[in-house]
C-alpha cells in the first residue's frame, strides 16, 4: 500500500478511530473542517441534486454511473445540475485544504469521483456492506474517500458503520470530514428522522483512469 504516514500536525487535529498498521488505516474523523457557510452552501446544492436524481431516476447518464440513482455521482460535471452549483463544487474540489488533507493519506493523488448523497426522511435508501474500491477501481490501485459531513450523523438518520474486526458505529458531526480507506467495509441504514441527511463525497485514487470519471492529478 502506498498510503503515507500521517504527519504530527495532522495527527494532532485528527480524532483517530482505528488504524490497521503503521502506514494504513480504516477510518479517521477530522473535526470542524468546514465553515458553517460552506456547510449551508453544500447542503443546499445536495438537496438540489436530490431533486435532480429523483426526477431522472434510472435514466441513462453519459458520465459516471450508467444510470441515475438516489445519489448524484460526478456531480461537478453533471450538466443537469445548475452551472452555479457545478462551479461551487469545482471550487471545493480544488480547494488546497481538501487536497492537502487527501495527499496526507495518498500520493500520487488523482480525483476519481465526486458525489452528493442525501437521505430524505424515511426514504427507502440505505447502503449494504461494501468498500469504495470495489466500484470501478478494483484491487490494483489504492483509494481514499473524504466524506464532507453536512448534517450530524445520528443513531436515527442512517449513520455509517465501519468494519475493523468488528462493526463500529460512527457519529461524525456537521462540518467534520470522515476519511475512509478505499478497502474499508462500511454500511448505513435508512434515515428514520424527520430531517434530511446529506454529505458531499470526494473519491481519490493513486492512478486509476476511467473515461467516465475524473482523471485529474491533483498531487
Amino acid at each position: 500500500m502506498n498510503y503515507l504516514k500521517k504527519t504530527d500536525t495532522l495527527t494532532n487535529i485528527t480524532e483517530k478511530k482505528r488504524k490497521s498498521s503503521e502506514n494504513n488505516f480504516y477510518w479517521e474523523i477530522i473535526p470542524n473542517v468546514l465553515s458553517s457557510i460552506e456547510v449551508q452552501q453544500l447542503r443546499h446544492i445536495a438537496l438540489k441534486a436530490k431533486d435532480l436524481v429523483l426526477k431522472y431516476n434510472k435514466t441513462k447518464k453519459t458520465i459516471g454511473s450508467p444510470k441515475y440513482w438516489r445519489g448524484l455521482d460526478m456531480a461537478s460535471k453533471d450538466i443537469n445540475l445548475h452551472k452555479y452549483y457545478r462551479s461551487y463544487l469545482n471550487n471545493t474540489i480544488h480547494s488546497k485544504r481538501y487536497t492537502k488533507i487527501a495527499s496526507e493519506y495518498l500520493n500520487p493523488l488523482y480525483l476519481f469521483n465526486d458525489q452528493l448523497v442525501t437521505k430524505l426522511p424515511n426514504e427507502n435508501f440505505s447502503f449494504d456492506i461494501h468498500y469504495d474500491n470495489q466500484f470501478d477501481i478494483g484491487d490494483d490501485y489504492n483509494g481514499i474517500t473524504l466524506m464532507l459531513i453536512l448534517d450530524d450523523f445520528t443513531s436515527v438518520n442512517g449513520t455509517i458503520q465501519c468494519y475493523a474486526g468488528e462493526w463500529v458505529t460512527l457519529y461524525p458531526k456537521e462540518g467534520d470530514i470522515l476519511v475512509l480507506n478505499g478497502t474499508t467495509k462500511h454500511r448505513s441504514s435508512i434515515n428514520r428522522s424527520k430531517d434530511s441527511r446529506s454529505t458531499y463525497i470526494l473519491h481519490y485514487t493513486d492512478g486509476f483512469i476511467n473515461p467516465r470519471f475524473h482523471n485529474e492529478r491533483l498531487v
